[in-house]
């Protein structure tokens, strides 16, 4: 199974691009990073607690996310 694992997050764009197993690992731990900050924030949220430091871990996991995409891809990767 993980042989096949680039092949599982690989995805289809106009335009043509490659990615490579550091690219991929790089960008799923990013996201696995934005994912668990995201839980935290919104456990945070509902519990009314002070969220400030939470909600800026989660907004800059979100950027570097976003830029990573963008750098590796494409900006059209972000929509899908």
């Amino acid at each position: 199974m993980l042989s096949n694992f680039p092949f599982i997050l690989g995805h289809v764009t106009a335009e043509p691009h490659t990615e490579n197993a550091f690219q991929l690992w790089l960008i799923l731990i990013v996201d696995l990073y934005l994912v668990i900050s995201g839980i935290v924030f919104m456990y945070q949220l509902f519990k009314v607690k002070t969220t400030w430091k939470t909600a800026i871990n989660f907004g800059v996991a979100l950027i570097v996310s976003m830029a990573l995409v963008v750098y590796f891809g494409s900006v059209f990767d972000l929509l899908g």
